[in-house]
């Protein structure tokens, strides 16, 4: 179907209207692999969750394939259960660490489910974000967690670029919970030190349907990390991601005029006035989020004075170089590149689903060709 524009609309373009509470027609063809290939769409942008409320509201029965509803009907059914789990996981281990002296703040998307959206599982998402004092804490938490039954995925390793460990275990009922511990709150050198710990936590809000030790990042914060969020999968072509951008949409639309000004000072101070700029403009353009001329005209001021533009995240030679600028010497910067060049052999062998040995050596050269040909595109 033409979008109006003298094209064909695509899927995410479709997918958007819907959650705009757009009345729009079907665009696409009618057969069972249609339905599907909307349906694999709407997963891969986050927002399977949100469709079918949406289209129970806005959308007449007659304008869309009989098909649909049935096929997403099933799949939020299947994701609400699996979010009643992770509900209960989630409530649980934080009183596992609570019990062990250790103080964890909720960041990303399940703080984002539990205090933006009216049900969490509208809001899709892989894994658990903690972020601990420090690396030492989120070892400690780590240990905590692997005496439970959790088992560590293999990282890419390293002290520079990268900022957490992971672990995962699976229920009784088949649901794998999946946690990231994180010491900084960006895995991004350029962006790893931009919001310190007590500084979040002193101004955490708590997420009372997560239990008594629930604490997720306030919503400045919150927007501010889902800013960076986005540009650091730039290189990928995922800085649009439907759900990403109605983080950024639902956390504007709760600001008040203190909320505004206390995140265009928090950005303009951290020197991420363009890359802030850029997810407002971006959700703005999707979802025709409303935002304060005032503040759009001072990050639009301030960045034209800042370094770090959202253009330098566009290719992952960009990337980083952005990132070997951030680092303060000529070690961490070799460091850097070294661990792009030379990740954990476990990480490695997991890639590409090969078997530690000979084979190793061929390996590192096939990653490390990637990483170069990626570079110089």
């Amino acid at each position: 179907m033409d979008d109006g524009r003298g094209g064909v609309m695509e899927q995410a373009d479709w997918l958007a209207a819907v959650l705009r509470g757009e009345c729009i027609d079907w665009p696409f063809g009618w057969g069972p692999r249609d339905c599907e290939s909307v349906l694999l769409a709407a997963q891969a942008q986050g927002v399977s969750g949100m469709l079918l409320p949406r289209l129970d509201r806005y959308a007449d029965p007659a304008s869309l394939p009989a098909a649909l509803r049935p096929a997403l009907r099933r799949r939020v059914r299947g994701e609400a259960a699996a979010e009643f789990s992770r509900q209960i996981e989630c409530e649980r281990v934080l009183g596992l660490l609570a019990g062990a002296g250790l103080s964890a703040l909720l960041m990303k998307g399940t703080a984002l489910a539990y205090s933006l959206y009216p049900e969490p599982h509208w809001r899709s998402r892989c894994d658990t974000d903690l972020l601990f004092a420090d690396r030492d804490a989120a070892s400690l938490a780590l240990e905590v967690f692997a005496r439970d039954g959790y088992r560590p995925i293999p990282a890419l390793g390293g002290t520079v670029l990268n900022h957490e460990v992971c672990c995962f275990k699976q229920d009784r009922f088949g649901v794998t919970h999946s946690m990231d511990l994180h010491w900084a709150a960006n895995n991004l050198p350029v962006f790893a030190d931009l919001l310190p710990f007590a500084e979040l936590a002193a101004a955490a809000a708590l997420l009372p349907r997560l239990g008594p030790h629930a604490l997720g990042v306030a919503p400045v914060h919150g927007l501010l990390l889902a800013c960076m969020h986005r540009l650091q999968h730039a290189p990928e072509g995922q800085s649009n991601r439907l759900i990403w951008l109605y983080d950024i949409h639902l956390l504007t639309a709760g600001f008040s005029a203190a909320d505004w000004s206390a995140f265009s000072r928090l950005a303009m101070t951290r020197g991420v006035s363009g890359v802030c700029l850029a997810g407002l403009m971006a959700a703005r353009r999707v979802f025709r989020s409303t935002l304060p001329p005032g503040i759009l005209e001072a990050l639009t001021q301030a960045a034209a004075a800042e370094w770090l533009t959202p253009a330098r995240f566009a290719t992952l030679r960009g990337q980083l170089i952005a990132n070997l600028l951030a680092l303060d010497d000529w070690g961490s910067r070799r460091r850097l590149v070294r661990e792009h060049l030379f990740p954990d052999a476990a990480y490695l062998t997991q890639t590409y689903g090969a078997r530690q040995g000979w084979r190793l050596p061929l390996l590192y050269l096939r990653w490390i060709g990637s990483k170069i040909g990626k570079a110089l595109r």
